[in-house]
């Protein structure tokens, strides 16, 4: 990571634009807290959710829900359940990094446009998709199960 970031860092400041004010990729390690989190979110050009086991989703609902400008772009595993819920994600193999690569790369260059014309399909199916839409399918569920 360092020598990417030190690569990057050199190429931006050769072409004038500061570069020391930037880091390509920041490892933040540990707790962070709400609002940094939300921050962090809210920065990030795009979200990349690799995981290849995932439980209820949350890293990629919790970036949508942060994305109140709609210019990120999230990359989602495609074993992970947020890749069938969100139809504006880019799936990605976590396995496959060639094609990872050429996905993260897409979504860096993504026009703007596009980034908001995704990211608002994702933050709708989100809005009517939320905490009270989940309880009230379990609740649903579980009194059809019951008439059974």
């Amino acid at each position: 990571m360092a020598d990417i970031n030190q690569r990057y860092i050199a190429l931006f400041k050769d072409i004038g634009n500061g570069g020391n004010e930037w880091t390509p990729i920041l490892l933040q390690e540990g707790r962070i807290g709400f609002d940094d989190l939300v921050a962090l979110y809210r920065m990030a050009d795009f979200a990349l959710v690799s995981s290849v086991n995932d439980g209820m989703n949350l890293v990629s609902k919790e970036y949508v829900a942060a994305q109140v400008c709609e210019t990120g772009v999230l990359l989602v595993s495609q074993m992970a359940g947020a890749s069938e819920e969100f139809p504006g994600a880019s799936v990605i193999n976590p396995y496959e990094t060639e094609g990872l690569a050429e996905t993260i790369k897409d979504a860096l260059e993504m026009p703007i446009d596009e980034r908001r014309r995704r990211m608002r399909r994702m933050r709708s199916y989100l809005a009517a998709h939320d905490i009270h839409a989940w309880v009230d399918g379990c609740l649903h569920d579980a009194l059809v199960g019951t008439q059974t």
